[in-house]
């Protein structure tokens, strides 16, 4: 009982905080519907929840924040296309709905539609430029798309507006990561440095940290980092391929060869650690060892060894 009253409560105060959402002819039996598919979606009932705003909807169609609980439940069962197209239909009903731009921004960011995503970024940052958070996802899409000198220039634009050094850990790692691409190693272990000691524990900044520390020469370094910090947050492949490339800077070639083909055995994504174990090997087995990490050749670090 408490959990209903609870849950119409918070329904109220939800829709009263909305302007423009509900109108005087909104029929109650669409808000019950309504409240009853939020329940059933905070259960992730997802199939319930989207049964009942339908029914909903097909009561009063007029209701944006209707279609934005759709778009949700719809998200929740990985029909993005689907859910981008109930959150259109809230804003024909609202227009002005930050939320709502927003989650159609991370949609169109997961579905690797950069363009899109920073659209509809600066959408919701034209809705509320108070919100300068925002300017961090926006820099992802940027750096995403390859666009390194607009990246900085976003991220130079939320340093600005925070009028201090900012506290979002993501800051450093975006400044780490476009650094990474641009060759920018000295940046990028300052940049990650920093991210690290306010507490960011990330597998990906730790691979571009590291990779960073032996491209600036700092072997002994990076081994001991890898060694007793970054090792819990690494898959066992990434550990292996840094020992690798660790040993082949000493010239120990048994130690690298051992350490890589454990990393190649353990399905690393890094294309790098396939490339130094064919350089110790001749032949037909060198092209054996390329062949089987090509698909990760076209990987960036920044994305944890994955393929673009």
């Amino acid at each position: 009982m408490l959990k209903a009253i609870f849950g119409i409560g918070l329904l109220l105060v939800v829709l009263q905080c909305s302007p423009g959402q509900i109108r005087p002819g909104d029929d109650s039996n669409a808000f019950r519907y309504y409240s009853r598919s939020l329940e059933a979606f905070g259960e992730k009932d997802y199939g319930q929840a989207l049964d009942f705003i339908n029914k909903a909807i097909a009561i009063n169609d007029h209701i944006a924040g209707y279609y934005e609980l759709k778009g949700d439940i719809l998200s929740g069962q990985k029909k993005t296309d689907q859910a981008l197209r109930a959150y259109r239909a809230a804003l024909q009903y609202r227009s002005n709905y930050l939320g709502v731009q927003v989650k159609i921004a991370r949609i169109y960011f997961d579905k690797k539609a950069f363009i899109k995503a920073r659209r509809a970024y600066k959408k919701a940052i034209a809705l509320a430029p108070e919100k300068i958070d925002l300017l961090l996802p926006l820099a992802s899409c940027f750096l995403r798309s390859g666009e390194y000198g607009v990246t900085r220039n976003v991220l130079a634009d939320y340093k600005r507006l925070n009028g201090e050094a900012p506290a979002d850990t993501s800051y450093f790692i975006l400044m780490a990561k476009t650094a990474f691409e641009t060759k920018a190693y000295g940046k990028v272990v300052n940049m990650a440095r920093q991210a690290i000691n306010n507490g960011v524990r990330q597998r990906t900044l730790f691979l571009v940290y590291l990779r960073a520390l032996f491209y600036t020469h700092k072997m002994e370094k990076a081994y001991e980092i890898l060694v007793h910090t970054a090792k819990p947050f690494l898959l066992k492949s990434d550990v292996h391929f840094f020992r690798g490339l660790y040993f082949a800077r000493q010239h120990n070639r048994k130690d690298a060869m051992v350490q890589l083909r454990l990393a190649v055995e353990g399905g690393t994504t890094i294309y790098e650690a396939y490339d130094l174990l064919a350089g110790f090997l001749d032949g037909k087995k060198a092209d054996a060892i390329r062949a089987k990490g090509q698909k990760w050749k076209n990987g960036r670090l920044i994305l944890g060894g994955l393929e673009k």
